[in-house]
């Protein structure tokens, strides 16, 4: 199982997803909700999967801007 976990912009953990069976499942949903989380004040995500420790990546929902 594969979950997303939600920041917000200090940093703070801020909620997360629900699980998804998939990490290719998990990639598509948050390609659909990235920006209504943005606007709900969530800065940045992090994939884990539910049986390790640590995230497998963790994004910015926002380019950076140059």
């Amino acid at each position: 199982m594969f979950v997303w976990r939600y920041f917000d912009g200090t940093g703070a953990q801020a909620g997360g997803s629900k699980p998804h069976e998939t990490r290719e499942e998990a990639e598509a949903w948050m390609g659909e909700r990235w920006s209504k989380l943005l606007d709900q004040g969530i800065a940045e995500v992090a994939l884990a999967e539910d049986r390790t420790e640590g995230f497998l990546y963790r994004m910015k929902l926002r380019a950076e801007p140059d």
